[in-house]
């Protein structure tokens, strides 16, 4: 149950009511990922349920070059923490790419809040030419 968002259980509930009792690490993380590209390609402000959801504009950040990084890394970090429960202890960085100095690319690190369990995970994610984020591990 804890592999899938609620959103996802929604669409697709379990048929029967059958339920597993071991979680597919697999699954779960792919949920997790995909659960973070829509929280991170909404811009702030188009949910009215929730007017925090999403990113800002990049155009306003990047007015702010070079500590805008900092400013989007740390946004990053908060609409993690906050719209993702399976999530915690949430640590972005900026990974600079020399060879592209205009690439955004951010590294997650966090903690996978399991029943029973905690596990360390990491992830990258980058910025495409169309401004949507990507995710890699």
């Amino acid at each position: 149950m804890f592999e899938r968002s609620l959103l996802e259980r929604i669409a697709d509930p379990m048929p029967n009511g059958e339920r597993k009792l071991a979680i597919d690490s697999s699954s779960f993380s792919d949920s997790i990922l995909r659960n973070l590209g829509d929280l991170l390609n909404v811009r702030r402000g188009s949910v009215e349920a929730a007017p925090d959801l999403g990113m800002p504009d990049f155009n306003d950040l990047s007015l702010k070059f070079p500590e805008g990084i900092n400013v989007l890394s740390a946004e990053v970090a908060s609409q993690i923490a906050r719209y993702e429960p399976r999530l915690v202890s949430v640590n972005v960085k900026h990974l600079p790419d020399p060879d592209n100095p205009l690439s955004l690319r951010l590294e997650v690190e966090a903690s996978l809040r399991l029943p029973g369990d905690q596990r360390r995970i990491k992830f990258s994610t980058s910025v495409g030419d169309d401004g949507r984020w990507r995710f890699g591990s």
